[in-house]
């Protein structure tokens, strides 16, 4: 019994050593496959479909005028809604860590929401350009527990000005 079992190899010894190994391995494959077939259709974009015919350029040409040009409209007065943007993102980061720690106190640590992007905000009927970042204390901030943050800072980008929007209180 004993040179039975000294003839088997480590994986005939520990099945589940190479079931997982099999599964680890399939598992990869898997991710990989996804990740070439995501890369090859974000590479190759739809063939474009070619114009149907038009009766103009289906039909004999009768003259060889030229037509006339069409008449352009005089240029408009159209006024942008959004304001123009004068704070950078670092710019209202820093003006948020200020307001922030003047509003929560010391230890207070900001973050960007909405990945950083700038959104338009509507305050007082006007459309601003704006940052969002989250506050609170750095601890509860920085551990994994899905606490809500204690404020959400939204950057005026034309004024710098900043306004809690769960308090409701402007701060700066």
């Amino acid at each position: 019994m004993e040179e039975k079992d000294m003839n088997l190899t480590e994986e005939e010894k520990n099945p589940k050593l190479l079931k997982t190994a099999i599964i680890a391995a399939s598992v990869l494959a898997a991710f990989a496959i996804f990740y070439f077939v995501m890369q090859y259709f974000a590479n190759n974009s739809p063939a474009e479909i070619p114009p149907a015919p038009t009766p103009a350029s289906t039909a004999p040409a009768q003259s060889q005028e030229p037509t006339p040009t069409p008449e352009t409209s005089p240029k408009s007065t159209f006024v942008p809604a959004v304001p123009e943007q004068k704070i950078s993102f670092q710019e209202a980061m820093d003006i948020c860590q200020r307001a922030a720690t003047k509003h929560l106190g010391a230890g207070t640590m900001i973050l960007p929401d909405f990945e950083g992007h700038l959104i338009e905000v509507t305050y007082d009927g006007k459309v601003r350009p704006c940052y969002v970042f989250i506050g609170g204390d750095a601890m509860s901030m920085l551990s994994s527990s899905n606490k809500d943050p204690q404020a959400r800072y939204v950057v005026d980008t034309t004024n710098g000005d900043v306004f809690d929007s769960i308090s409701l209180k402007y701060i700066r």
